[in-house]
């Protein structure tokens, strides 16, 4: 329904998530009249002549992801874990690198 509105709900219930605010102001919206829905609509309306005066030529292009975004980051992570010091541990799905005990002499003192 409104910014108002999601704000409101994220107080009263901080830890419910995204998906869930947006299916309760979805059903609220659904139960607006169309009197009620009407200065939302002026507003929308408003806001678009605005960003249409802003950006004339804008054109909405949402860009596909790759196969390759995935495993270019990948590679990546990987070679950082091989460059890395120490041994990796899988705990609890989280990934920790224990670093030896003679890192700190290995990369000189910290500053």
């Amino acid at each position: 329904v409104s910014t108002q509105s999601t704000g409101k709900i994220v107080k009263e219930q901080p830890n419910k998530h995204n998906a869930a605010i947006s299916k309760q102001l979805g059903s609220e919206w659904k139960m607006l009249s169309d009197e009620a829905r009407l200065p939302y609509i002026h507003e929308s309306q408003r806001l678009k002549r605005i960003h249409k005066q802003q950006y004339p030529d804008y054109k909405y292009r949402p860009r596909k992801r790759g196969k390759g975004a995935s495993t270019t980051t990948k590679a990546k992570r990987t070679a950082k874990e091989k460059t890395a010091p120490g041994i990796q541990v899988n705990v609890s799905g989280k990934v920790f690198r224990l670093l030896p005990l003679n890192f700190i002499t290995l990369c000189g003192k910290p500053s």
